[in-house]
């Protein structure tokens, strides 16, 4: 899954399954929720991740999927290390606190649940503000 920082376009590949090598951008809404639903048992935090592409590209998706699991918008339980944290917040090799702290600011403004985005990557971009500054 891919995220443009300056955008909040989503888009993704397809790793496994029988859908591999497909992105999400060019796969039916139907294709999708069944994707969704084979990720709910092998891969859940990936079907987490594309229940926000749904969200996003497909607001009513979940009236098509009576399925939907109660959880989907829960912040992951697992620790997130500094190699996520820096991929998450966009960061290149070299970063200060302030520019942590500014990566942070310009994704949760576009991601926040109270502005159409969603609690699950909000608790990702919040969480990796913590690990860095913990440092």
């Amino acid at each position: 899954m891919c995220l443009n920082n300056d955008t909040g376009v989503m888009n993704g590949k397809v790793r496994t399954g029988p859908y591999t090598g497909q992105f999400l951008d060019n796969m039916c809404l139907q294709d999708l929720i069944q994707l969704r639903q084979l990720c709910e048992k092998d891969d859940p935090e990936s079907g987490r991740v594309l229940e926000v592409y749904l969200d996003r590209c497909h607001p009513d998706w979940r009236g098509a999927n009576s399925e939907t699991s109660e959880s989907s918008d829960s912040p992951r339980t697992s620790s997130m290390g500094r190699a996520e944290a820096i991929q998450i917040l966009g960061l290149g090799d070299d970063f200060t606190d302030s520019d942590i702290k500014q990566a942070h600011r310009r994704l949760i403004s576009g991601l926040h649940p109270d502005h159409g985005g969603s609690n699950f990557l909000a608790a990702q971009i919040n969480q990796a503000k913590d690990v860095l500054l913990k440092e």
